[in-house]
């Protein structure tokens, strides 16, 4: 992945126990080569407001919001700071998004297999964006109502 060029990234990531995990200006893309799960057992939140710098955040798996305990993303408010997903984006009636204020933050559906949004209530995406490889693969959504600007 060529926006994950630093030299050690986690596969894995999994923010709960109540954590808020604030991530305040890096260098470079930031990402994990698998799945990002947000309040797993226990509330997490992930909070990327701060950050200002150009640079997206890749999950090469899947994104789990709000498995049985509470999660919450909050997305920067920044240009260029998006949300480039190559697997399923699952967000349960526990879970909360926010996408940045004002000018809201694109969710890029990117590599080469089949994904699905699932979201319990339905999901406001500001810009989704489907960059997936082949021609035969498909993102599939299984949230009502679906809200957004496809790009």
């Amino acid at each position: 992945n060529s926006g994950l060029g630093s030299p050690a990234y986690p596969h894995h990531v999994t923010v709960q126990n109540g954590t808020t995990l604030d991530v305040l200006n890096p260098a470079f893309d930031l990402g994990c080569g698998g799945n990002l799960n947000l309040g797993a057992a226990t509330a997490g939140t992930l909070v990327l407001s701060s950050y200002t710098q150009p640079y997206d955040l890749y999950v090469g798996g899947n994104i789990n919001i709000g498995s049985t305990a509470a999660g919450t993303l909050t997305m920067s408010n920044s240009v260029g700071c998006d949300l480039r997903l190559t697997g399923n984006w699952a967000r349960n009636a526990v879970g909360t998004v926010n996408f940045g204020g004002g000018n809201g933050r694109s969710v890029y559906f990117v590599g080469s297999t089949d994904a699905t949004i699932t979201a319990n209530n339905g999901q406001y995406f500001p810009y989704v964006r489907m960059e997936k490889a082949a021609k035969a693969t498909k993102v599939a959504i299984i949230a009502a109502p679906f809200n957004s600007t496809l790009l």
